[in-house]
């Protein structure tokens, strides 16, 4: 389950080092909001960084997308789940972890990395 940011991203970075380099390895982003997701956001230049950084690894990032009704209709189901059901980061955690684990999605084209509006995205964030 890779959300970007920093502790998967990290366990993602070690895995390159210590795995032998002919492992691929899948990194699983699950969004509810695909267009607006922070997480996806984060997941697609924390991708990159790591392509960059690991050039001889296959690295594939496969983004899982769900609408908010699948997630309501498995509501009660994750809730029986999940332990220990205290908070509703545990909820969505466990939800997450729930989607990611099907290992259903698309593989995010890389070719989005040379283009103009990633360009400018890039700019936006370094300014």
């Amino acid at each position: 389950m890779f959300s970007g940011g920093l502790d998967s991203s990290l366990i993602a970075a070690v895995a390159c080092q210590v795995l032998p380099p002919e492992i691929d390895i899948d990194l699983v982003n699950v969004s509810f909001a695909p267009d607006s997701s922070a997480d996806r956001f984060t997941a697609i230049f924390s991708y990159h960084d790591l392509k960059k950084l690991n050039p001889e690894r296959n690295l594939r990032l496969l983004c899982a997308d769900y609408s908010m009704d699948t997630l309501f209709a498995a509501e009660a189901f994750i809730l029986d789940l999940c332990k220990p059901k205290q908070t509703l980061m545990d909820f969505n955690i466990a939800a997450s972890l729930h989607y990611a684990s099907k290992g259903e999605g698309y593989l995010f084209d890389t070719s989005f990395f040379d283009t103009e509006e990633y360009s400018a995205l890039l700019d936006k964030l370094e300014n």
